[in-house]
C-alpha cells in the first residue's frame, strides 16, 4: 500500500508498510531485510523504493536497503552520543550544585525519600555544606537512615484519635466538624491511616475530590423517593439528613418509611422542589418549617405521630393541593395563611378540634376535606385578617365535615361565609336543626345530612337545591318532609331527592298504590317528568336512590337498577326525582313513535319486592296535552266486544 505525501510513521511501521509493498521483489532476489529499529520518521521512501524497483529490478531494491542500513547507524552514533554528553552534563550540573552550596549555610529538607541514590545524589557528604547547616531527611525507612550514617533521628509520633480526625476532616470538608453522616466513615480512615498525617492529607485530598465530583451530579438530581418496601434497613432509626447539596430537586417522597423520625431543615429551603410527600411514617413527630416557594403538591398523610403542621416561614404561591390524612393534628398555624395559592385542602381524620374561621376565606380555596376530625368547632381568628379583608366572600365551592360529629354551634362563624358553595357534606353528625340561613345558600346544589339520627328540623331549604339526602334521618318531622317536598322546588327540574317519610304530595297528578305508574304523552316527550316512590327499601351499594325501569309503547328503554342490591329497612322513604336527568334520557327523542299518544310505564316489578312498595306516581309539569288514563282504553274495550260478539254468531249461540 502506497503512503500518501506528508505522511510521518514509526520505523516499525514504515517496515511493515516496505514489507507489503517491496513482498513480491523480495521473494524474486531473496532479499534479507534487517529490523528497522523505531524512533525515526520518513517521508516518502516507501514511493522511491517502489518507483526504483519497478524500473531496475532487485538492483533498485539494493540501493535503498543500503540507504537504510546508512541512516540506521548514524541514528544510534547519535543516541550514543547524547546518552555520554547526558551523563556528563549531570556529574557537571551535580558539582556545579555542589560547588555553590559549598560554604554556605543551608536549610536542606528532603521530604519522604525512599532510594539512597536520592540521598547521595543531594546530600552526599556532610562536607558539601557549610558549617551550622541543617539537612532534614524524613522517610518511613530506619535503614535508609542508617546506611547513610546520619547523625540525629526522630521518629515522629502518631497522632491521636482527636487530632488525626480534626485533620482529616479539615483536608477532606474544608470545615472543623463534619456532617454526623460521615463520622463513622472518617473514624475509619483514622484507624487505616495509623494516625500518620501524610496519610491522612493523602486520604482527606482524595475525599474533598470525590466529594467535589459527588456534589456536581447532586446539583443535577430531581427526584428522590425513598420507599421502605425496597429496602430492608429502613428497619433501624432513619433519619433525612442535610439535602442542601441537591438545589435542583423537584420531588421528594418517603413511603412506607415506619421508623422516619426526623426530617432535617434543609428540606424546606429547596426552591425548584415541586412535589414533597411522607406517606405512612408512623414515627414522624416534627416537620421542618417550610418556605418553598416552587412548591405545587404537599402530602402528609398517615404520620399518626405528627402534632404539629410546619411553620409557613413565607408566601407559598404555587402550593395548590394540601393533604393531611390520618395525623395527630390539633389546630393549624397562624402562618397557614401564608398558603395564598391554595386551591384544594384535605384534613380528614385529623384530629383537628380548632379550625379557624377565616379558613375558608383563603383567596384561591375551593374546596376543603374535613371529613373525620372528630369535635370540630370554629375558632375566630385575630391574626392574619389583613390578608382575607379585601374579599367580600368565599370562593370555596366544596365543603366536607361528615363524620366529625359536630352540634348546632357549627351553624356559625365560619359557615356563614360559605356564600359560593355548591356542595355541601354534613353527614353523620349531632346537630339537630338545619338552620334558616341556609337558603340564603344561592349556588348550593347538592346537600347531603345522610346519618344525622338527631337531626329533627329543617328551618329553611336552598331556592336551587338539586341533590338532597337524608338518609337514616330517624328524628326528622313531618313538617320537614312536606317542606321537601314542595311543589316550587322541584318544578325548576333536575331534582333528586331522598328522605323519610311516606307521604304522597297533594299537587301529584297521578298516584298509584301499585309498583308503577304510567302516563301518555302526545309528539315530544315532557321536559321535567317528576316521579316518586314511597318504599321501605335502599340500595345496599351506594348511599344514592333506587332507579325504575322505563317502558315507551311497551319496550324497555332504561333499566339502570338492574343487578343492584336492595336491602328492606324499617323506615318509610320517600323517593322524588326528575325522570329525565336522573336516568340520563337525553336520546329519548329518538324514541320511534308509534302512535299518536305514547305510553310512558315505569315501574320497580322485579326489582323490588311489590310488598315493600307503598306508592308510586308521576308528575308532568307545565304541559297540558299529557294523560294518566288509557286513551286506548274505549277502542280495544269496544273491540274486544265486537271479537267477542263475532265468535258467538259463527258458533251459532243465540239467547232469546
Amino acid at each position: 500500500m502506497a503512503l500518501g505525501n506528508g505522511y510521518h510513521c514509526t520505523w516499525k511501521e514504515k517496515e511493515r508498510e516496505y514489507h507489503k509493498t517491496k513482498n513480491h521483489t523480495a521473494q524474486k532476489h531473496q532479499l534479507k531485510l534487517e529490523t528497522i529499529k523505531p524512533g525515526k520518521s520518513i517521508n516518502g521512501e516507501t514511493r522511491e523504493a517502489r518507483e526504483k524497483t519497478q524500473k531496475h529490478g532487485g538492483d533498485g531494491a539494493d540501493e535503498i536497503m543500503r540507504k537504510l542500513r546508512k541512516e540506521r547507524r548514524a541514528y544510534l552514533q547519535r543516541r550514543k552520543r547524547r546518552r555520554r554528553h547526558g551523563g556528563l552534563l549531570a556529574v557537571r550540573r551535580r558539582r556545579d550544585f555542589h560547588f555553590r552550596l559549598m560554604g554556605k549555610k543551608v536549610l536542606l529538607i528532603l521530604d519522604d525519600v525512599d532510594i539512597h541514590k536520592q540521598l547521595q545524589a543531594i546530600a552526599g557528604r556532610p562536607d558539601w555544606f557549610g558549617p551550622d547547616s541543617k539537612i532534614i531527611i524524613t522517610t518511613g525507612n530506619k535503614q535508609l537512615l542508617a546506611s547513610h550514617e546520619v547523625n540525629k533521628t526522630y521518629e515522629v509520633k502518631e497522632l491521636n484519635v482527636n487530632d488525626a480526625l480534626q485533620l482529616l476532616t479539615w483536608q477532606a470538608f474544608k470545615k472543623e466538624k463534619a456532617c454526623p453522616t460521615y463520622v463513622k466513615v472518617l473514624k475509619r480512615a483514622v484507624t487505616y491511616a495509623s494516625g500518620l498525617p501524610l496519610a491522612l492529607e493523602v486520604i482527606g485530598h482524595g475525599q474533598a475530590n470525590r466529594r467535589t465530583r459527588i456534589l456536581k451530579r447532586a446539583r443535577e438530581v430531581k427526584e428522590i423517593v425513598v420507599n421502605k418496601r425496597y429496602n430492608s434497613s429502613f428497619r433501624r432509626q432513619l433519619k433525612i439528613r442535610d439535602i442542601s447539596d441537591l438545589p435542583n430537586l423537584e420531588k421528594l417522597s418517603f413511603d412506607r418509611c415506619g421508623n422516619l423520625m426526623t426530617v432535617h431543615h434543609s428540606i424546606g429551603f429547596l426552591n425548584k422542589l415541586k412535589i414533597l410527600r411522607a406517606r405512612f411514617c408512623s414515627k414522624l413527630t416534627t416537620f421542618p418549617p417550610l418556605n418553598l416557594t416552587s412548591l405545587e403538591i404537599l402530602e402528609l398523610s398517615q404520620c399518626s405521630s405528627l402534632e404539629n403542621f410546619p411553620e409557613i416561614l413565607g408566601e407559598m404561591k404555587n402550593l395548590l393541593y394540601l393533604e393531611l390524612v390520618n395525623l395527630g393534628l390539633k389546630e393549624l398555624p397562624v402562618s397557614f395563611q401564608n398558603l395564598v395559592g391554595l386551591k384544594t385542602l384535605s384534613l380528614r381524620d385529623c384530629g383537628i378540634l380548632l379550625l379557624p374561621s377565616n379558613i375558608v376565606m383563603m383567596p384561591k380555596l375551593d374546596f376543603l376535606d374535613a371529613s373525620s376530625c372528630k369535635g370540630l368547632q370554629w375558632v375566630k381568628s385575630e391574626e392574619g385578617e389583613e390578608k382575607v379583608s379585601s374579599i367580600v366572600c368565599s370562593n370555596v365551592y366544596g365543603f366536607a365535615v361528615d363524620d366529625c360529629k359536630l352540634y348546632d354551634d357549627f351553624f356559625s362563624r365560619g359557615f356563614l361565609q360559605l356564600d359560593h358553595v355548591v356542595t355541601l357534606n354534613l353527614r353523620n353528625n349531632n346537630f339537630t336543626f338545619l338552620p334558616e340561613c341556609i337558603k340564603e345558600l344561592q349556588f348550593l346544589r347538592i346537600l347531603e345530612v345522610g346519618g344525622c339520627l338527631h337531626l329533627q328540623e329543617i328551618r329553611g331549604v336552598p331556592p336551587f337545591l338539586t341533590y338532597f339526602t337524608a338518609r337514616e334521618c330517624i328524628s326528622l318531622s313531618s313538617s320537614s318532609s312536606r317542606m321537601l317536598s314542595n311543589q316550587e322546588l322541584h318544578e325548576a327540574g333536575q331534582t333528586k331527592f331522598w328522605f323519610p317519610g311516606a307521604t304522597i304530595p297533594e299537587w301529584f297528578n297521578n298516584q298509584s298504590r301499585g309498583h308503577s305508574s304510567s302516563f301518555w304523552f302526545r309528539n315530544e316527550f315532557p321536559v321535567n317528568v317528576l316521579c316518586l316512590l314511597l318504599a321501605r327499601v335502599e340500595r345496599i351499594d351506594v348511599d344514592d336512590i333506587f332507579m325504575p325501569a322505563v317502558f315507551i309503547n311497551g319496550k324497555l328503554h332504561k333499566n339502570p337498577s338492574r343487578g343492584t342490591k336492595v336491602r328492606k329497612v324499617k323506615l318509610d322513604y320517600t323517593y322524588l326525582f326528575d325522570l329525565k336527568s336522573a336516568l340520563e334520557l337525553n336520546d329519548i327523542s329518538e324514541v320511534a313513535l308509534e302512535k299518536e299518544r305514547n305510553q310512558v310505564e315505569i315501574t320497580y316489578a322485579g326489582l323490588i319486592e311489590t310488598s315493600l312498595v307503598k306508592a308510586t306516581g308521576t308528575h308532568v309539569f307545565r304541559q297540558d296535552d299529557i294523560r294518566y288514563d288509557d286513551p286506548y282504553y274505549g277502542k280495544r274495550k269496544l273491540e274486544h266486544d265486537l271479537n267477542s260478539c263475532e265468535s258467538r254468531v259463527g258458533n251459532k249461540t243465540f239467547y232469546v
